[in-house]
Formats: structure tokens, C-alpha cells, sequence
């Protein structure tokens, strides 16, 4: 698997850092003044330099699997693919390479699984729904008990905090809530007052996000298309 090849990767890079040698002193010097860097940054260079294309993407699909297996054990379920000796395997190692930092390899594919899924729950919890003023509530409470317990036990505690990763997590929370409601504005509309829970929600966490101009544009492309297309119910 994945995890276990990252974690053979560390062995090699232990043992590199274990045997000095006149390459290990030159690289010390023009990569990082510590060998172990300086070796780490050489060999994820080497990996990378000669990785397919969809590399990175295998890292994303890794991601989200680490993220359905801690949901299923919020759930009480076991996960098909991943298992939880895999996902401590799978943050020791990525840590130990350093890919996982702000400025490493695989913080794009971080980024986008942790939005893809979010977005994904955002959509399954609220879309449709309208009367129910608690919506932005329980997807942040399941944020707050699967999502930032994942990524801090991935990145590590320090990086968490120094990285302002639950800061980040709460506006990535809000923009999908956002986004999700723009996509049905026209039905948030047309059904007020019925919907009037729904209005006074996202104005709170337009608050958040600030996507005012965004709203708008959703509305007047909604209206839009209501309007051009004979027969509609607007």
C-alpha cells in the first residue's frame, strides 16, 4: 500500500542520514546546514523529478480515504479501504518527509481533498433544505469532531497551530456553505417566507466569508436563466 511505501521511504532516508559521506557534506552545504535536510530535500527532489503525472492525485484519493475512515470510526464502522494502522503509518511518514508542510509537495492535494470533502458533506447536510436554522451548526460540529482532529493528527500539533490550520478549516466550512446556497438561491427566494431560516443563516455566515458579491452574481445568473427559457416557474 501507499502508507507502507512512504514509511520504506523514511527507512531509506534514515539510513542515508546514518552513513556521511563526501556527497552527503556537499549536499549539506548547498541544500540545508543540516545533513538530514539537506538529504530529505535531495531525495523528495529525486522522487518528484521522476514521478507519473497523476502522482499527485493518488495523494488527494489518499486523503479523502483517510478522511472516510475517521468518519466511520466517529460512526462506529469499519472502512473498506484504509485501516487505522494504515493512517498512523501514513502521518508519521508524511511528517517525517516534510511533504505535508505549507511550503511541501503534497499541500495542494491536502487542500483540495480536505475542500472536496467538506464540500461533499456541506452539500449532503443542507442542500434542499430550508427551514431548518441549525444546518451551519451541525456542519461545523462535524468539523469540529472528524475533519480538525484528522489534520492535526496528520500534520502534528505544532505544525496545527503554526499553520493556522483551524482558522483555515472554519472559513473552508463557511465558503462551502456559501457556495452550496448560491448554487439554489433562486428556490431560497422563491420559496420565502418559508425559507426565512435558511436567509438569516447565510446572511450570519456570509458575515464569515464575505462572498456578498458573489451572492449577488448567483442571484442575477439565476434569474437569468429562469428568465430565458420560456415556461419556467419563476
Amino acid at each position: 500500500t501507499l502508507p507502507r511505501r512512504l514509511k520504506r521511504l523514511c527507512q531509506v532516508l534514515d539510513d542515508w542520514v546514518a552513513t556521511p559521506d563526501e556527497d552527503g557534506e556537499t549536499l549539506s552545504c548547498s541544500l540545508s546546514e543540516d545533513p538530514r535536510e539537506s538529504r530529505r530535500l535531495a531525495m523528495t527532489a529525486a522522487i518528484f523529478a521522476k514521478a507519473p503525472p497523476m502522482f499527485l492525485d493518488h495523494f488527494s484519493v489518499l486523503f479523502r480515504e483517510a478522511l472516510q475512515l475517521r468518519q466511520a470510526q466517529q460512526d462506529g464502522e469499519e472502512h473498506p479501504v484504509l485501516q487505522m494502522e494504515d493512517e498512523i503509518t501514513l502521518h508519521e511518514s508524511l511528517r517525517t518527509l516534510g511533504w505535508i508542510r505549507r511550503d511541501g509537495k503534497l499541500h495542494q492535494p491536502l487542500g483540495e481533498a480536505l475542500h472536496e470533502t467538506i464540500l461533499s458533506k456541506v452539500r449532503e447536510t443542507i442542500s434542499g433544505d430550508y427551514e431548518d436554522d441549525t444546518l451551519f451548526e451541525s456542519v461545523q460540529e462535524w468539523k469540529d469532531t472528524v475533519v480538525d482532529p484528522w489534520v492535526n493528527d496528520l500534520v502534528g500539533s505544532e505544525s496545527y497551530e503554526a499553520e493556522a490550520w483551524s482558522s483555515r478549516l472554519d472559513y473552508c466550512t463557511s465558503e462551502c456553505f456559501c457556495t452550496i446556497r448560491m448554487d439554489e438561491i433562486f428556490d431560497v427566494v422563491t420559496d420565502y417566507p418559508d425559507s426565512t431560516p435558511a436567509v438569516l443563516e447565510l446572511r450570519d455566515v456570509l458575515e464569515r466569508t464575505r462572498m456578498h458579491n458573489q451572492l449577488g452574481k448567483a442571484l442575477r445568473a439565476s434569474l437569468t436563466r429562469r428568465l430565458i427559457h420560456p415556461g419556467a416557474n419563476t
